[in-house]
């Protein structure tokens, strides 16, 4: 994580204890710094990822087949429309 106002960068380790496909470890990572930033305080959020699939499924670019990475997504919006738009 990277915050603008003081240059701060922030790593965090986290252990998935739960057979997952690479596409729900992407959701996951998501997940976990959204919540994070939330719990610092973060008003605004930007998220930048490497994957296209998730990424064009959180814009709604791409549908989600799979059930759970569905759920994955909707919980991915809600927690992103707690955040001011950018």
């Amino acid at each position: 994580m990277y915050n603008l106002e003081n240059d701060h960068v922030e790593g965090h380790a986290y252990i998935l204890n739960f057979r997952f496909t690479n596409n729900m470890a992407e959701y996951e990572a998501i997940l976990l710094g959204l919540i994070l930033v939330k719990r610092l305080g973060a008003i605004r959020v930007s998220v930048i990822g490497d994957s296209k699939l998730i990424i064009k499924q959180i814009k709604g670019t791409y549908s989600t087949g799979d059930p759970r990475l569905g759920y994955y997504r909707g919980t991915v919006i809600e927690i992103l429309k707690t955040f001011l738009e950018t």
